[in-house]
């Protein structure tokens, strides 16, 4: 029986949790899980017991769906994202009287800016608008490339707006505004990255961060839930719900396997989109557009037809 390193107590007011930290279990490491936020997760993964309110877990898979800034990648050695030259400002508001736009995704463009516009019931709008130059570098943290002035943000996503537009973003809901820079994850890599590292996987945009020019990350997410979950589904048993940690490893390489292409796809269909957006020059554009012409057919929309298949 392995004898816990360390035991303190976490969580939020009220809640009573304790890690304790068993030796890792994976080929060639030897690590130990710390503090969720505290202390991050590289370096420290595998099994862990979580005992709370009396209750113990023993946690025998870790899957990162972290986000882009995912420690669970940086474990597992996934290259760095990259910066495009843009910044998206994001926002949610709610008309209270309806906001009388039909229920269709809407886009406009204006210099240097692309306005997005998606209604999500008859009450309330969510809006995208990316800038293709920085509003003004003194306002960023270096380390996560965000600005923090909502009046900053609302005052960007306005910019060259018509009045029902501007309109709808004045009346914005200041909390859920938010300006960062947009990241990726270069195409190629998705070739040859490591996803997986025993019982260690990723999942979402902690996988496959990609800008927003095709619209597919948060459906690409949903996509490796189900996969995932038809995956691992066959390593319970029916009898006593116990894990074998040999199937489980095999369950997520076939996961990272049947996600592989499909990641590789979008995420090059995405890179080009947004490098054609980018480019400056005619002859870069045709260049892209050349490229996009010989990885997909001129079958831009190819795409939506996926089926990830059910659980």
């Amino acid at each position: 029986m392995p004898v816990p390193e360390k035991k303190r107590p976490c969580g939020n007011a009220g809640q009573k949790f304790t890690w304790r930290m068993y030796p890792l279990r994976m080929p060639g490491r030897r690590h130990f899980l710390g503090h969720h936020r505290d202390r991050p997760l590289a370096n420290r993964l595998n099994q862990q017991w979580l005992y709370h309110q009396s209750k113990c877990t023993a946690v025998l898979v870790v899957i990162g769906c972290d986000g882009s800034n995912s420690v669970v990648a940086k474990f597992l050695g996934l290259r760095s994202l990259r910066l495009l030259p843009m910044w998206a400002a994001r926002g949610l508001t709610t008309i209270p009287e309806g906001h009388g736009f039909s229920n269709r995704f809407q886009q406009l463009v204006a210099e240097g800016v692309s306005f997005r516009l998606t209604p999500i019931d008859d009450k309330t709008l969510h809006f995208n608008a990316v800038h293709f130059r920085p509003p003004n570098p003194k306002e960023y943290t270096c380390s996560h490339h965000r600005v923090r002035d909502p009046m900053l943000i609302r005052q960007l996503a306005m910019k060259a707006m018509p009045d029902d537009v501007a309109a709808v973003v004045r009346r914005c809901d200041t909390a859920s505004l938010s300006l960062a820079q947009l990241c990726y994850q270069a195409p190629w890599h998705m070739l040859l990255q490591p996803f997986q590292a025993g019982t260690v996987t990723v999942a979402g945009d902690a996988m496959h961060a990609m800008g927003p020019f095709i619209g597919q990350g948060g459906s690409c997410s949903l996509e490796d839930a189900v996969v995932l979950a038809r995956c691992l589904a066959p390593t319970v048993a029916a009898d006593d719900r116990k894990l074998d940690h040999k199937c489980v490893e095999k369950a997520i390489s076939l996961y990272v396997q049947q996600r592989r292409g499909r990641i590789l796809r979008l995420s090059m269909q995405s890179f080009l989109n947004g490098q054609l957006i980018a480019a400056s020059s005619w002859l870069k554009k045709v260049l892209i557009k050349a490229a996009m012409v010989v990885f997909f057919g001129g079958n831009s929309h190819g795409h939506t037809d996926y089926d990830c298949g059910s659980l």
